[in-house]
This record gives C-alpha cells, structure tokens and sequence, in this order.
C-alpha cells in the first residue's frame, strides 16, 4: 500500500496506544499503570471511555500480561443473553473444581467488556460470584470496561466490592500534535506528514474519539497514495472523512443557519402582522404589474461530475463490484486482482481504442484542475454514461473527450488457470473450457473431446471473422478477451450502436 510510498518501515495508525511496547503518549502509560496495579486487588474495577475502542486495547495489553490467570468476555449486543448467563454460569460451576477451576488459591482476574450492555441477571451471577470467592479466600478481580453509561451504572450495583471506578479520557487537542509526530516517527515516516492544522480539522471531524482519528488518518494516506501525492491535502482529509462517517462536515453550515433565521423571521412576521396591519396605508386602487419578459432559455450546460468522491480507491472498489466482488479500500488496488483470478491492466488510451476493446474501464478525468477517476459503463454515439459512488452520470461524449487524461485501468479475464494463450498443448481442461466458451458463442455443440483438434480450429477461425479478427487459428490473449465477452462470461461494455443483427445471428447458426 502506502508504506514504501512514504517510507514507512511498518504501517502507521493500526495501534492507538503503544508500538513495540512504547506508549505513544505518558498519560497512555499512566492509565496503564494505573490499572494493572488495581487489578492486583480484588474486588471490581470500572474501566470506561466514549471510546471502546481505544480502550479495547488498553484491555488487551493487560490481558496479556495475565496470560494464564485472566478470562475476557465480551458482553455486546452480539451475545444473547442466554448465551451470556451460560458463560458466566459455567465459570461460576467451574471454580468448585480444585486446582482445575477459574478460582484457585492465586489471584484471578475475569475482564468483561461492553459490560453496560448486561442485563440484571447477569450482574447477580457477578455478585454470587465474589461472595462465593470471599467465602472459599479466593482472591478473584473483576475488570468491567464499557462505555460512559457504565461508570453511572457501577457505584450503584456494586457498592462495597467496587474499588476502582476510571474514566479514560481521550487525549486534548493539545496533545495530538505529539501523538502524531510518534505514530509517524515510530514507524519510520516523516513525523511532519500532517501538519497542525490538519491534525485539529482531524480531532474535529472525529469529535475527539481517538479510533476515528486513526481512521481518519490511515485512509488520507491510503488516498494521497492512490493518486501518488507526496503530501497529504485537505481534499485527502475530506474524501477518508466522507468514507468512513458520511460526511465531511464538522460545524453547522452557512446554508443551515441561513434557513434558521428566515424560519425565525417569517414566524415573527406572522406572529405580528395582527398588530401592524391597521397602520399600514390601504390602497385605493390596484393596478396589475406589467408581465415579466420571457427570459430565453440559457443554453444546456454540460452535466458535471462529482469528483469530490470520484478518488481512485473509490473507482476501483466500483470496478470490483462490476466484477461481482466486494473489496475493502485496503485490497482496491490493481496488484490485488490476480486474488479474484482477474489481469490488471493500466495505459492510455483515446475513447475511440477503449470502445473497440470493449470492457468497462476507470478513467482519468481533470475538472477544475482537480483528478478524479469515474468508470465508464456505456458509450453511445453522443454520450456516455459514468459510474460514481454507485450513482450514474450522463455526460456528453466532447465532454469526456475534453476532461479525460487519456490513463485507463482495466479488468479482464483470460483462461481459467490465468494462462494468456491456449494452443495444443495446454491442458485438457483449459481446451475443454474453450470448447465449451466457443460452443456458447457460435451455437454449435461441443466436440467433447477435450484435445486439440481440426474441428476446434476451426470454431476458433470462425469465431475470429465474426469478432473483426485475424483470423489465424491461434488464441492468444486479443482472442480470449473477445472470447469471454461475446460468451457473456465477463461484463461488457454497453455500446448503443451495437445492437445485435438478426441476419449475423442467422449466419452463425447456420
């Protein structure tokens, strides 16, 4: 991805609070601290944050260092609360066990997190769990982590066993300047990449959760590498903001607060029009105003594309999906195709070449001195229709002509084992598979004799004439991309001007 693109020695923005047993900043370390020691009595601890999953990884951390003599269990919506009661019900039978059970002689520790979501009977099986260790002198902590509503929850239910109540903050706005220089600079990047200012707009459009600003941050890399920036931009911010939470607003815009006040004003006016109208002037005559001049209609302009979300990780997940597969932003990229059996290619190309291929392709287009990726679906005589963000744009094809920088990627898809050619001795079941695909596309039966043959030649020969090919017997990769759209074995592009032909149809069957 984007660690040798900016140097990065391992991949920057994945932990939120240490990297190689270093702590990004002292107050992780602290809370750290702070927590390993309390779980070394027993009793309850309450552990919670408006981030979970910040907090998560503190939990892991801890965990690890009670390898051996901790549980975790997590308690989220996902779990039924009968399942739930089963798991905490086990535990509770399981320590009557001597030396084999959860609570032995040493010092035990269960962590539950998400524990806010627990219903009653769950907190009930908790209780009768540290009176049962008390009676037998077991030393058992119990860690509950959650959200905020748990540090409300805890003093209540707990009273007398509840030793520890904390609530992990996120870090200041002030402090996630060094948070990102040690992020960048601990993985080997620049730890200048994102300026102060970009680091506030960030902490704003996360609204301080510390998780988000690490997504955030991670897929404005992701995106200045897909369009092979060396720095990162504000529009990188605004398009990994727009990915991951809808929206890459932080305040309430001009528009809304414009809207407020006309509502505002209007009902005042309502509100008082009983008290001013009787000072107002009556008119004693009423002459209709004179009619307003046909305004002419403006020319049409150009339907326009909004790049703002055409970026390139975009266009490819587009692409993959006309492809029948469902990819993250993280596998969106032309060197993972080879997973899904498919070839990457990337070139120039004018719209007049990519139409005669004949595949759906992302294209380069600069608007504004903006680039921005759009997949092109269908090309007409006139116009072209365009994919992006799952919505469909019609432009005019000068206005590709115009925009377009010429750069394509492209998927296709050759034999079924990747091979760019099939001749004689390939294996059976690649021959067999161009039997079958020829077959499909000429109307013919199949020879069913999986070699290659007299017969099979000259279907290809045939199949070559139809497709505008030379027609030489030999399958080589131009014939096995016609071969696999002609066969519907792959998506094509949508041409108006290519409406099938009832008499070339006939010629085929006969």
């Amino acid at each position: 991805m984007y660690l040798e693109h900016f140097k990065f020695g391992s991949e920057p923005f994945r932990n939120t609070i240490f990297h190689n047993n270093r702590f990004f900043l002292e107050y992780f370390h602290s809370i750290y601290l702070l927590i390993s020691h309390a779980c070394n009595k027993k009793g309850v601890i309450g552990f919670y944050s408006q981030d979970e999953n910040s907090l998560n990884d503190v939990i892991k951390r801890i965990a690890a260092e009670y390898h051996g003599h901790s549980l975790t269990i997590n308690a989220s919506p996902s779990l039924s609360k009968k399942e739930l009661v089963k798991k905490l019900e086990n535990i509770e039978a399981n320590h009557q066990l001597v030396n084999h059970g959860f609570i032995t002689t040493n010092s035990q520790l269960l962590i539950i997190t998400s524990a806010q979501c627990m219903a009653e009977g769950c907190w009930d099986i908790l209780k009768k769990r540290l009176a049962q260790a008390e009676e037998q002198n077991a030393s058992l902590t119990i860690l509950l982590c959650g959200s905020d509503k748990l540090g409300r929850l805890l003093p209540k239910t707990f009273q007398s066993w509840l030793h520890t109540n904390l609530n992990f903050r996120m870090p200041s706005i002030r402090e996630y300047p060094e948070y990102f220089e040690h992020q960048l600079a601990w993985n080997d990047g620049n730890p200048a990449l994102f300026s102060p200012q970009q680091i506030r707009w960030i902490y704003r459009a996360a609204k301080g959760k510390l998780s988000l600003i690490n997504r955030i941050a991670h897929y404005a890399l992701l995106g200045a590498y897909a369009e092979r920036s060396e720095v990162i931009t504000q529009h990188h911010l605004k398009m990994a903001t727009k990915e991951i939470t809808g929206s890459c607003r932080t305040t309430p815009t001009e528009l809304s607060i414009a809207l407020a006040s006309v509502v505002v004003c209007l009902a005042l006016g309502w509100a008082m029009l009983p008290v001013i109208s009787p000072h107002l002037p009556h008119p004693t005559a009423w002459n209709p105003p004179e009619p307003d001049p046909i305004a002419l209609p403006e020319p049409k302009a150009e339907p326009a594309v909004d790049l703002e979300i055409g970026n390139q990780i975009t266009a490819m997940r587009q692409m993959y999906k006309i492809w029948g597969y469902d990819v993250s932003n993280d596998d969106a990229f032309c060197e993972e195709a080879g997973r899904a059996n498919l070839q990457c290619k990337k070139g120039q190309a004018t719209l007049e070449e990519m139409e005669k291929i004949g595949y759906p392709w992302v294209a380069e287009v600069k608007v504004d001195d903006n680039i921005g990726y759009v997949n092109v679906v269908r090309v007409g005589k006139t116009d072209i229709d365009l994919l992006v963000n799952n919505r469909t744009w019609q432009a005019s094809r000068s206005w590709f002509e115009q925009k377009s920088t010429g750069q394509y990627i492209m998927f296709y898809r050759l034999t079924p084992l990747g091979r760019d050619k099939i001749d004689a001795v390939s294996s059976s079941s690649e021959i067999a598979w161009l039997d079958k695909m020829l077959s499909r596309t000429l109307l013919k039966p199949k020879s069913k004799k999986n070699t290659w043959s007299p017969d099979l030649m000259e279907s290809v020969k045939q199949f070559q004439k139809n497709e505008g090919l030379k027609d030489d017997g030999r399958v080589g990769s131009e014939t096995l991309m016609k071969l696999a759209l002609a066969s519907g074995d792959s998506p094509k592009l949508i041409k108006d001007q290519n409406i099938p032909d009832v008499s070339v149809i006939k010629q085929r069957i006969q």
